[in-house]
């Protein structure tokens, strides 16, 4: 158990938010790119329609399965599958 939570929770917090930079900002550019630059050479309908999906499912996920399961493995273990996946 930690004695102190804040520095973990800042910690967390901190790790997430360049979790969530990469999906909103570094992949579509990576997705953007031409194949010689490294890229998957989308095209902007391609990203967005991704984006749309990705969004979709976590719409989704939240909405009917999230509650399940929190009560399931109590909040704590649920935000640790949450980071680790």
């Amino acid at each position: 158990v930690c004695q102190r939570p804040l520095p973990l929770a800042i910690f967390l917090r901190s790790v997430l938010g360049c979790v969530q930079f990469g999906y909103l900002d570094v992949v579509p550019l990576w997705a953007i790119a031409s194949e010689g630059a490294g890229g998957l050479n989308f095209q902007e309908m391609e990203v967005g329609t991704m984006l749309l999906a990705a969004g979709a499912v976590q719409f989704l996920f939240t909405m009917w399965a999230m509650a399940r399961v929190v009560n399931r493995l109590g909040l704590r273990r649920a935000f640790i599958c949450g980071c680790a996946f």
